[in-house]
C-alpha cells in the first residue's frame, strides 16, 4: 500500500533491502531541435553515499512543506516519490516530481504508476495545474513517463536544469475530471490532506475486522438489496470472504471498494463503496454511495473528508451527476455532515421500498 512518510521514519533503515540498480540502454538526446536516442550500455549502481542523499532531500522536501509517500509490502518499502510543496512557474501553477524510485526486483508490477497517480493527486492538493518532471534521460525512464502522459515541458525551471542538465524536463496536466470508467481500468488512491481512499486489498482485512465487528457501528451499514448480508462479520476468515466478494466485483465492473486510510497514521478504519447504479427507478443513473465507518471514527473531521473526497472525484470516476446515500435518523452526525456538503433528504425510496437516501447534484463550477 502507499503511505505518507513522516521525517522520524525517513532514516536508513528504509532503504533496508532496497536495490536501486538499473541498466541503461540508450539515452535521449536533442539534436538540432529534435530528439534521439543515442546507444549506451551502462549500468548504474548506488553506493551508501547515493542512498544517504536521496535521504536528505527526502527530509528537505518534507521541512519546506513537500510530501514523501511509499510503497510498502508489509515493512519493506518497495517505491518512494515525492512531490515539493513550493509551487513553480510564471503563474506559479506547477508543482514539481522531485524524486520517484522503485526497488530493482519490484519493477513492471505496477507500483510505478501507483506512485505517479498519488503524485499528481498531492501536486493537485497543492493547487497546481501540472506537474513538472525532471526526468533522466534513460530510454526506459522516459517511455514509462509517457506511458503515464507526459509531454514536454512547455516552460523550464532554470533552478532544476542547471543542477540536471541532461535530463528530459516533462509536464503532465492535472485537471480537475478523472475520466469515466477509467475506474475500472486502473483504479486511482485519492488523497486528501488527512484520509487517503485505495482499492481494498487482502492485507486489509485484519483492520477492517475491527470496523465489521464493531456493533455500536452497524446500524449505519447501508445493506439495502445486498442480498440479506449485514455486512456484521466477526471473524478473520469471513472478513476476508467479503474482500474477496469485493475484489471479484471490481473484475466484473459491479463496483469499486475503496479502504479508508489514515495518511499520517496509516490505520485503516473504514470502507467506500461506490457504482453507477441503472435501475427503472428515481434513482437511475445515480452514483450510490457507501460509508462504513469504525463507530469511534464515526465524527464530523472523518466524514466530512470522505465527503470532500467524493465531491471532487467520485461524479467523474464514475460518470454520474447525482450521488446517492444512505443515512438513518440515528445518525445524527452523519446527517450534519451531508447536509453541510450540499446533500439533501429524498422522499424516493429505492426500488420503491429503501428509505432514508440523501441526494447530491454535481455542483460543476466547484469540482471542475
Amino acid at each position: 500500500m502507499i503511505r505518507w512518510l513522516d521525517k522520524e521514519e525517513i532514516t536508513k533503515d528504509i532503504w533496508r533491502r532496497f536495490i536501486r540498480d538499473s541498466h541503461v540502454s540508450g539515452r535521449y538526446v536533442r539534436k538540432e531541435g529534435r530528439w534521439t536516442v543515442d546507444e549506451e550500455n551502462t549500468d548504474i549502481h548506488w553506493t551508501d553515499s547515493d542512498y544517504a542523499k536521496v535521504q536528505r532531500n527526502l527530509l528537505r522536501t518534507i521541512d519546506l512543506g513537500g510530501t514523501v509517500f511509499g510503497y510498502f509490502k508489509g515493512d519493506r518499502m518497495l517505491g518512494v516519490a515525492s512531490v515539493e510543496g513550493r509551487k513553480l512557474g510564471p503563474e506559479k501553477n506547477y508543482a514539481a516530481l522531485s524524486c520517484m524510485y522503485v526497488t530493482e526486483d519490484a519493477r513492471r508490477k505496477g507500483i510505478g504508476r501507483e506512485l505517479f497517480e498519488s503524485a499528481k493527486q498531492a501536486a493537485g492538493q497543492l493547487g497546481a495545474e501540472y506537474l513538472y518532471v525532471s526526468a533522466p534521460n534513460c530510454e526506459d525512464t522516459q517511455a514509462f513517463y509517457k506511458a503515464m502522459g507526459c509531454v514536454e515541458a512547455a516552460w523550464y525551471c532554470d533552478e532544476l536544469a542547471e543542477k540536471h542538465p541532461d535530463d528530459c524536463k516533462l509536464e503532465i496536466r492535472l485537471g480537475g475530471r478523472i475520466e469515466p470508467l477509467d475506474v475500472y481500468t486502473h483504479c486511482p488512491v485519492l488523497i486528501g490532506p488527512n484520509l487517503i481512499l485505495k482499492q481494498v486489498e487482502m492485507v486489509d482485512a485484519e483492520e477492517l475486522l475491527l470496523c465489521y465487528s464493531d456493533e455500536k457501528a452497524l446500524p449505519f451499514f447501508n445493506a439495502d438489496n445486498c442480498d440479506g448480508d449485514d455486512f456484521h462479520y466477526t471473524t478473520l476468515s469471513r472478513m476476508q470472504e467479503a474482500i474477496l466478494f469485493w475484489q471479484d466485483s471490481y473484475e466484473d465492473k459491479c463496483f469499486v471498494r475503496f479502504t479508508i486510510t489514515g495518511r499520517h497514521s496509516g490505520e485503516t478504519f473504514g470502507t467506500v463503496e461506490m457504482f453507477h447504479r441503472v435501475a427503472e427507478d428515481a434513482f437511475n443513473h445515480c452514483g450510490v454511495l457507501r460509508l462504513d465507518l469504525r463507530s469511534d471514527c464515526e465524527t464530523p473531521v472523518r466524514i466530512e473528508e470522505v465527503l470532500y473526497l467524493a465531491n471532487k472525484y467520485l461524479y467523474d470516476l464514475f460518470g454520474v451527476d447525482v450521488i446517492i446515500t444512505k443515512c438513518i435518523p440515528e445518525a445524527s452526525v452523519r446527517e450534519i455532515c451531508l447536509k453541510r456538503y450540499g446533500y439533501q433528504r429524498s422522499s424516493d425510496k429505492l426500488l420503491g421500498r429503501y428509505s432514508d437516501y440523501y441526494v447530491r447534484e454535481r455542483l460543476h463550477s466547484f469540482e471542475r
